[in-house]
Order: C-alpha cells, then sequence, then structure tokens
C-alpha cells in the first residue's frame, strides 16, 4: 500500500524508504511502471513549444509510444486526447501552461 505513495509523489519529495521502493518499481518490468513512465512523457509536453505544429507532433509521439506498450487503460486515456487533439495541442503550446504536476518530471521530451 505504502509503495503507491512512491509512485504518486514527484522524485524530489520521496522519503529515502519510498526512494528505495520506487527505484525497484521503476527498474522492474511492471506495468505499473511503464504506465508511471506514461504519465512522466505526458507531463514533459506541457510549456515547451514554440508553435502547436511542433506540440502537435511531439503528442502525436507521445501517442504512439504510449499505445505501443499494449495497455488498455493507456490506450484508452490517449484516445481521449485524442478525441480532445486541439485542446491538447494548444495547452502544449502555452508556454504559460504547466501540467498539474509538472514540476520534477522525469520523462522524455522535454527539457
Amino acid at each position: 500500500m505504502e509503495s503507491r505513495y512512491a509512485l504518486l509523489k514527484n522524485p524530489e519529495n520521496l522519503t529515502e524508504k519510498q526512494r528505495i521502493q520506487f527505484q525497484a518499481i521503476r527498474d522492474g518490468n511492471y506495468q505499473v511502471a511503464k504506465v508511471w513512465q506514461v504519465r512522466e512523457n505526458f507531463k514533459e509536453l506541457f510549456g515547451k513549444q514554440d508553435d502547436k505544429g511542433s506540440g502537435l507532433l511531439l503528442f502525436l509521439k507521445w501517442v504512439s509510444d504510449s499505445v505501443e506498450r499494449k495497455i488498455k487503460e493507456v490506450d484508452k486515456v490517449a484516445q481521449v486526447f485524442q478525441d480532445h487533439l486541439w485542446g491538447v495541442v494548444n495547452a502544449i503550446g502555452d508556454k504559460d501552461q504547466q501540467c498539474p504536476w509538472q514540476k520534477g518530471s522525469t520523462g522524455r521530451y522535454g527539457k
């Protein structure tokens, strides 16, 4: 039960025990670790792009990477985001917009 907090908290806010649990989960080949990485990658999309075209390309790459994992729940989320494509792209391209859990992100798409 306590280990779920290790995935929900930003890495810089983890206790030493949670950091150890987090690393074990992240380094394992667990489905929850894959879902966590999808979330981190999504966080990296926000506030980084200069224009909607770049935001669109990165979002489409995120969708592709996410659905390749073949996790039913992730596929559903990706579909919802695709259904609201231009709202997501507008948010990604807004330099002042941050995903609510952006601080401390460790995804693959930005910085």
